[in-house]
């Protein structure tokens, strides 16, 4: 009885260190540069008189680079020796990108800031080493707003990634490199007076690649 009563308290200690360990969380702050994917745009002109036809033609939209800033919470779920499981809430802000048209017409440049917020889950794998790689997937919501007078876009994303996690010597504080791939589908350009067929699908890539710290608790 004396041994079965200890091997409970044994499994019970186990079970409470688990869920302790299961509620680790951490937050950071990263930064870097994105990079985003061209969008060739088919437009046709107005056509106001009869039986006119109109061509249609090319515009390829190139998207400046940009500083972008993230904050990151995330919820350790699961831990085991290899690897652990989080859930996780990137919120990504890239503030003013200039976007340039090259083409027949070449209208003039508008502004485009992007908003990213997309709930994933990050698996990471030796969570105990020093050095630890992780990779990332989920999706949420994109919001683009331009300078064009049009209204601010929400729009679907995916967002998926990886990153090397780095352990200092103070157990709370962290470093963090990552790249990561929110993809949308392409917001208006802000062209008026043409009808604009954008490429269907998820066809607009923000790459962001950056670094930062990261908080433990």
């Amino acid at each position: 009885m004396l041994i079965r009563r200890f091997a409970v308290l044994a499994v019970l200690l186990m079970a409470g260190s688990i869920c302790s360990l299961a509620q680790l969380a951490d937050a950071g702050v990263i930064a870097g540069g994105s990079f985003v994917s061209d969008t060739n745009l088919v437009l046709t002109a107005p056509c106001g008189v009869p039986l006119c036809t109109s061509t249609p033609f090319t515009e390829t939209v190139k998207t400046e680079k940009r500083v972008f800033v993230e904050g990151v919470a995330g919820i350790r779920m699961i831990n085991a020796l290899l690897l652990s499981i989080h859930l996780e809430a990137p919120v990504t802000y890239i503030p003013t990108q200039t976007l340039t048209f090259t083409g027949p017409v070449g209208f003039s440049p508008i502004h485009l800031s992007s908003l990213f917020v997309t709930p994933s889950i990050r698996v990471k794998l030796l969570p105990g080493s020093s050095v630890s790689p992780w990779g990332s997937v989920g999706g949420g919501l994109a919001r683009y707003t331009n300078d064009a007078g049009l209204p601010a876009i929400n729009q679907g994303a995916l967002q998926f990634g990886g990153g090397l996690d780095i352990k200092t010597r103070f157990p709370l504080l962290g470093f963090r490199a990552e790249v990561r791939d929110y993809v949308s589908k392409q917001p208006n350009p802000g062209v008026i007076l043409f009808s604009v067929q954008t490429p269907s699908g998820l066809s607009r890539h923000n790459v962001l690649a950056g670094g930062g710290i990261v908080l433990s608790f």
